[in-house]
């Protein structure tokens, strides 16, 4: 069961519980990028807040890394924003980690050599420098962390985390995502909620285990060892695809997109909403509720025969 970071908390519960009657397996990420900020708060914590008190408090923003399309609540855009990674940061490609561990040695008031320093970050000692006296000068700093951040993995993650949390003796910080499409950060509650972990559960044992390193879905589906996946589609239509990899047998029911579905979904700053079914197709709820009652079904005939 996977991709239900496209759907409502109420079909992602129905999703999970799927994956546990049929012992098999639950998660919500698409890639090794989505598990990186789980698996660093599960280290070193967070630093967070909502965009609304961010919207009222800061007076300085960091986006760390992020794209074009990574966008942000319209009404940030008239606070100090810096970027890292373009403008006047333009970090070589994948050293996003070695600039927080600068940043980190600056708060630490340790000696950085200055070639090293441009060789290994692509920018110049100075301009870190800069940021770090922006940062430490500012009442409130929002670190918006891109995509790219979580490429870098599990150390980039924490290490900017970090860097949130040395910084409080200066400044208060919230680290957050740009908006983004879909429900992950339900998903990942949900998943908490019903098994005690929030991502790659295997139930093949006949209870819940956590194996982030070997039951992603991503990793299951490239090395091969998945024979049907039940999954959410989200780009230009929403779908539920139950497809058996194994003699290539797909079924697929469009339903309603997460915006238009109804229920509830979390946004990436982990506030709550919940909106109005406004679609003509059927919820992903509804859907899945039937697949449900004919697996039970089917499961009460077995042990009935």
């Amino acid at each position: 069961m996977c991709g239900f970071g496209q759907v409502a908390t109420g079909a992602q519960r129905i999703a999970v519980g799927l994956a546990d009657r049929l012992g098999g397996v639950a998660d919500w990420t698409e890639s090794r990028a989505d598990a990186a900020p789980v698996l660093a708060f599960q280290q070193v914590g967070a630093v967070a807040a909502s965009y609304g008190e961010i919207v009222d408090r800061a007076d300085l923003i960091v986006r760390w890394s992020c794209e074009l399309e990574e966008q942000l609540p319209g009404s940030l855009d008239t606070i100090d924003t810096v970027e890292v990674g373009s403008g006047a940061l333009p970090l070589r490609p994948g050293a996003d980690y070695e600039a927080i561990a600068c940043l980190r040695m600056l708060l630490a008031d340790l000696e950085l050599d200055e070639a090293i320093v441009e060789q290994q970050t692509g920018v110049a000692l100075g301009a870190l420098r800069q940021l770090y006296d922006q940062m430490i000068a500012a009442n409130y700093v929002a670190v918006v962390r891109g995509k790219a951040v979580s490429e870098g993995g599990v150390a980039t993650v924490a290490a900017l985390t970090q860097v949130g949390q040395e910084l409080h003796a200066h400044s208060r910080v919230a680290i957050v995502s740009p908006l983004g499409a879909g429900n992950k950060a339900g998903a990942e509650n949900v998943m908490a909620w019903q098994t005690g972990f929030p991502m790659a559960v295997d139930f093949a044992a006949g209870y819940p285990r956590y194996r982030p390193d070997d039951c992603l879905a991503s990793t299951l589906l490239e090395r091969g060892e998945v024979d049907v996946v039940l999954t959410f589609r989200g780009d230009e239509e929403t779908e539920l695809v139950i497809e058996k990899l194994a003699d290539e047998q797909t079924i697929t029911i469009p339903i309603a997109p997460l915006k238009a579905g109804g229920g509830t979904y979390y946004r990436t700053d982990g506030i709550a909403l919940t909106l109005p079914h406004t679609s003509s197709l059927p919820e992903a709820v509804e859907v899945l509720s039937q697949i449900e009652a004919k697996l039970l079904a089917v499961q009460a005939a077995a042990v009935a025969g």
